[in-house]
């Protein structure tokens, strides 16, 4: 037990080194249509600057240029940058408060060619939205994320997000991630690692309505609190969910994780909510670990291999409460969930594993709608 417990330390080293070391590096560093087709953005601004790789030449001045950063530059503040379909093959910096938009998500496309982050957060309030963003660097030190956030109050919605070491790196507050297609964002060899999503050190962000798919790791919450999960279709993960020494109020609410390895984890954090998530056909449907003081109410837990498991140490409680969660059928009878206490005897070094039970006292008569 000790020996796994070091290896899941290993890995969530990994991947947050990576990730703080790419957050970091940030902070310092078809067919077109015509122009007066396209729609009013609402923004304070009425300018609005034009991407397009393949123009005639005539076609290009200050508003209308051939790269994205070019758009960027040239943009002011609450400006539009409106992009053409096509590849770009660029490392994108956002400096001034815009919003960046695709022509369509699939066929306007920005590639990092494995050479840093892709598109790089640096101001408050950036709209982002109709991209496919892929080929981050994949190396673990460095900048490695699809979209890296170092900024607040930035709205990225309607995007795919694919082929990253890490699909979105936020470390920026108050953020809103919704709508988009985050998959297969993981290391070409090494399967474990990965993430679509991870939040270090960051309150007050909403992630919601994406569909997270074949990345090493779904959604990783690690030093953050107050954050929202919500209404996520996750699949095919190791761990769909992973909240990792997080406490006070971190929401994790109608989410859907099925074929994931692990359900949800919760890793040293106390104070969280898992609430009317439907989890099902996972191999461990959630795991708490060395965590207290969580809530585990009204999910459906349905055709796991395990449903639920606990484990902690001698010298830390365990005290979550579970409860009105529907356990694989209709149950009048209250639902035990197992779980293991460690204790380390001194001076001969052995470790003693025992049996314990918690228990969900008013189980579901019929699954939730979810």
């Amino acid at each position: 037990m000790i020996k796994k417990r070091f290896i899941t330390l290993g890995i969530i080293f990994i991947i947050l080194i990576s990730g703080i070391a790419s957050g970091s590096l940030v902070i310092k560093t078809i067919n077109k249509i015509d122009d007066n087709e396209i729609p009013n953005f609402n923004l304070n601004s009425s300018n609005i600057i034009f991407v397009d790789d393949d123009r005639e030449p005539e076609w290009y001045d200050e508003t209308h240029v051939k790269t994205i950063q070019e758009g960027i530059e040239n943009a002011s503040h609450y400006d539009t940058v409106f992009v053409y379909n096509g590849t770009y093959y660029e490392n994108v910096i956002i400096h001034k408060r815009i919003k960046l938009v695709g022509e369509e998500k699939n066929n306007t496309i920005i590639d990092g060619l494995q050479k840093g982050n892709v598109v790089s957060f640096l101001i408050n309030g950036i709209e982002f939205s109709e991209f496919t963003v892929r080929n981050g660097s994949k190396k673990f030190l460095g900048d490695n994320s699809g979209i890296v956030i170092a900024s607040h109050d930035n709205k990225i919605y309607n995007n795919i997000i694919t082929k990253n070491l890490q699909g979105v790196l936020l470390i920026g507050k108050n953020n809103s991630i919704y709508n988009n297609n985050i998959n297969e964002n993981k290391h070409p060899f090494l399967p474990r690692q990965g993430v679509g999503v991870i939040l270090f050190n960051t309150n007050n962000n909403y992630i919601d309505k994406n569909i997270i798919v074949k990345n090493s790791n779904g959604i990783l919450i690690s030093s953050s609190n107050e954050n929202n999960v919500t209404n996520n279709v996750i699949k095919f993960c190791k761990i769909g969910i992973g909240i990792q020494k997080s406490s006070i109020n971190n929401s994790i609410v109608a989410n859907k994780l099925s074929f994931n390895k692990i359900g949800i984890s919760i890793f040293e954090s106390e104070k969280n909510e898992v609430k009317g998530n439907d989890i099902r056909y996972n191999y461990e449907g959630l795991i708490l670990t060395y965590s207290a003081d969580n809530k585990i109410v009204m999910n459906n837990f349905i055709l796991n291999i395990i449903s639920a498991k606990f484990q902690f140490e001698e010298r830390k409680h365990c005290d979550n409460e579970w409860d009105k969660n529907y356990w694989k059928r209709p149950r009048i009878l209250p639902y035990p969930i197992i779980g293991v206490k460690i204790i380390l005897i001194p001076f001969i070094n052995k470790v003693i594993k025992l049996r314990v039970i918690k228990l969900d006292w008013h189980p579901a008569l019929k699954p939730y709608a979810v």
